[in-house]
């Protein structure tokens, strides 16, 4: 491939001048997530780093060495040790899935950054006095309607009452005689 000055090699000018020929916003899939790119946005220095599989030994060499540090990593956690997390436990588990060949790594681990957290023991407990507060509350005002509806029919036994009286009253003044009515 020939850059724009004719060499083979492109240079700082030409590595400057790549992202303002794309002005237009593309969406590529970076690690398994499809994000929008906007190359003349990108700073002119740019940093990278190339990491080329020689040297660093076959992957059943690295394969070993992850295994072996995933035994140290469930020993530390074994142990209370806090130099392990989830997220690094993760990263570890990735690396072995990525090492064995296999490139989505999702089908195989859940990210733990992805999970929707679970409320911890004291939000929990919180929870539980609320939902306490709230039962207590919810016998009380049902008392308070039974005490309600108690006064209100002992309201209406007195009212009946004393229309019976009243009836009883008019009753032995026309009759002349003692009546009793109910």
């Amino acid at each position: 491939m020939f850059c724009r000055n004719g060499r083979e090699r492109p240079d700082e000018h030409d590595l400057r001048d790549c992202p303002e020929d794309q002005d237009k916003e593309r969406i590529i899939m970076l690690r398994n997530e499809f994000i929008p790119v906007r190359p003349d946005m990108w700073r002119d220095k740019m940093d990278c780093t190339v990491a080329v599989g020689l040297g660093h030994g076959n992957r059943d060499q690295q394969l070993m060495h992850l295994s072996s540090l995933m035994q140290f990593a469930a020993q530390a956690m074994k142990g209370g040790l806090s130099i392990i997390n989830e997220k690094n436990l993760y990263n570890l588990g990735a690396e072995m899935v990525k090492n064995m060949g296999f490139r989505d790594v999702d089908a195989f681990l859940t990210n733990p950054e992805k999970v929707q957290q679970q409320p911890g023991a004291k939000e929990q407990m919180a929870q539980a006095e609320m939902q306490l507060k709230k039962g207590e509350l919810d016998v009380k005002v049902a008392e308070t309607q039974i005490k309600q509806q108690k006064l209100q029919l002992e309201a209406q036994k007195m009212q009946q009452d004393a229309v019976f009286k009243t009836a009883e009253i008019q009753l032995e003044a026309t009759q002349g005689r003692p009546v009793g009515i109910g």
